[in-house]
């Protein structure tokens, strides 16, 4: 009986040490997916639209020129219907100030919709400088051994193979949710990387009109 317990204590005891090594290595797969999406994750957020000739071609071409002149067009006919609504009001009067007043916004409207480009190619410049000097500082670890204090202390309390089992059950499905938990999390980042710069690019165009 003895030779029979023991001989399934230590299979116990194998077994709970492969689910170890299993949850181990499902955690370990997670973080390298992770370390590899936030790689790339980093190449997108650092690329500058500009190097994508392709796309950017076609957003600053034709379409942001139709809606630079659709811009031009909202721009003097809100500043009409604003001289009309002022002019026209019996109730104040229309003074030089007002005058003023109208002419300064139109002049900072129209040097807003005519300088649209330059202001959202000079954003995404700072904000690709700002993200390659902060990923410079980054630095990455290994996850190897998450498990290896928790052997070393089963062997040293010469724990039975019914605690290894247990302990490994447990080992296996957390580093199981937890390594799938983390490639979910790595897509969704990848993913929104790459939304925001398509995003940037739909927005250009219309930066005039907005």
């Amino acid at each position: 009986m003895g030779l029979i317990s023991n001989a399934i204590n230590s299979a116990f005891e194998s077994f709970g040490s492969s689910m170890m090594n299993v949850g181990e290595w499902m955690m370990s797969a997670g973080y390298n997916v992770w370390k590899g999406s936030g790689s790339i994750a980093l190449q997108y957020a650092q690329k500058d639209p500009m190097s994508v000739s392709n796309a950017w071609g076609t957003v600053t071409g034709s379409i942001y020129s139709t809606m630079l002149s659709v811009a031009a067009a909202l721009a003097v006919l809100f500043f009409v219907l604003g001289w009309l609504n002022e002019s026209i009001d019996i109730r104040t009067n229309f003074t030089l100030e007002s005058m003023f007043r109208f002419f300064v916004r139109y002049v900072i409207t129209a040097s807003l919709i005519v300088n649209s480009l330059t202001l959202a190619t000079g954003i995404t410049r700072c904000a690709t400088a700002l993200v390659s000097t902060l990923s410079a500082e980054v630095e990455s670890e290994d996850a190897d051994g998450l498990f290896d204090e928790m052997k070393e202390e089963l062997e040293s309390s010469d724990a039975d193979g019914g605690t290894w089992l247990a302990y490994g059950i447990v080992a296996m499905i957390g580093g199981v949710i937890g390594g799938l938990v983390i490639i979910v999390c790595a897509v969704q980042l990848i993913l929104s990387v790459l939304s925001r710069l398509f995003k940037m690019l739909l927005c250009i165009p219309f930066a005039a009109v907005a």
